[in-house]
């Protein structure tokens, strides 16, 4: 639900978030919204921390060398034949977001925007767990194990401890919207000045000591974005009015609508999760057909409810086909629902809507 002033002055709302989960995981968060004639903004922060969670699971292969044990243990096999010997305990993470999103509306269908975001992200595991025994059966993080059928497996302190690693980055863009003539264009930066993480790769007891490795990968990046989208074919609707505060209405339309620019050459890496170009989309065709009514009910209130239908030829969506990742044109395509829309007026400068849609496809 929304409550909007229309007194035209600056409006301010403000709203703060505060959960609990388990592990410690804590989400705060406050927002700061306001807008005076065209000009909007949008202003926030918001920190999520968490002790983590036992996961990542430390292996281990046997070996049918000629060893000493000096330690013993109870390991689960896995069905790779390898061992679990023990846990990098649980990851703990922190992270930080703060945002600024500036907008100016031309009018009601073209509007310049700004958007600002620092954001930092740090993790690192603790409490590392061993299923490692030394001869007075206490946890030990290093030593040579024999097995029942007569082969060795080992560990070492580095094998239990994880990474700590951090991400920190400023990222700028600057927006230009067209609704009515579906015109989007757009620019950006980003500066990744920290990313990276420290592993324990040599170190001799699990308290960090010793030699470890470090690998950092900041980076700069610049992009522009420059979409245009026609919707083409004809519309046919027909309104009827039983009563004065009453209309029942139905319509079908045919719509042409060609693959965005983006979707067409933009490409997002050459790895093969990354989603390729595909000049060779062709445009979606959809036929819709809607069914509903809107009434007012006394000076305040009103009300719509709207069925709909929606087949699609040539739909365009992600698919991963001879190994490469892109739009394709898929088959056909059929979304149905309903939406349903409640307004009322309060007062002369505050309003309420409460909007629900439901729908589904194949």
């Amino acid at each position: 639900m929304h409550l909007t002033g229309m007194d035209g002055v600056m409006l301010r709302g403000f709203s703060g978030a505060l959960q609990r989960g388990s592990n410690n995981t804590w989400q705060r968060g406050l927002q700061v919204t306001g807008d005076d004639k065209n000009i909007s903004f949008r202003v926030g922060y918001e920190k999520r921390t968490s002790d983590g969670w036992v996961g990542h699971a430390v292996t281990a292969e046997e070996d049918s060398g000629s060893y000493t044990p000096n330690a013993s243990g109870s390991f689960r096999r896995l069905s790779d034949g390898d061992y679990i010997i023990g846990s990098r305990g649980a990851k703990k993470k922190d992270s930080e977001n703060t945002f600024v999103d500036l907008n100016y509306a031309f009018d009601k269908n073209r509007s310049l925007g700004y958007t600002y975001l620092h954001a930092s992200y740090q993790y690192s595991y603790h409490d590392p767990i061993t299923y490692f025994r030394d001869a007075a059966g206490l946890p030990v993080f290093s030593g040579t194990v024999l097995l029942p059928n007569g082969n060795y497996i080992s560990a070492s302190p580095d094998d239990f401890l994880g990474y700590y690693g951090q991400r920190e980055q400023d990222i700028h863009k600057l927006r230009y919207e067209d609704t009515k003539n579906g015109f989007k264009a757009g620019i950006g930066y980003s500066n990744t000045w920290k990313d990276g993480y420290s592993s324990a790769d040599g170190a001799t007891d699990i308290d960090w000591t010793g030699a470890g490795d470090r690998a950092e990968y900041p980076a700069k990046n610049y992009n522009a974005d420059l979409q245009k989208k026609w919707t083409l074919g004809p519309k046919f609707a027909v309104s009827y009015e039983p009563q004065k505060d009453t209309r029942l209405y139905v319509s079908y339309g045919k719509s042409f609508n060609p693959p965005s620019i983006y979707r067409l050459y933009r490409r997002a890496g050459n790895s093969a999760s990354s989603i390729q170009a595909n000049p060779e989309l062709t445009p979606e065709i959809s036929r819709t057909l809607e069914l509903g009514v809107k009434q007012k009910i006394g000076r305040n209130t009103s009300y719509g409810l709207t069925l709909f239908r929606v087949d699609t030829e040539d739909k365009i969506a992600i698919a991963k086909r001879n190994n490469v990742r892109a739009y394709y044109n898929l088959n056909e395509a059929m979304v149905k629902g309903a939406e349903f829309e409640l307004k009322h007026r309060f007062h002369r400068d505050w309003r309420a809507y409460f909007n629900y849609t439901f729908e589904s496809g194949e």
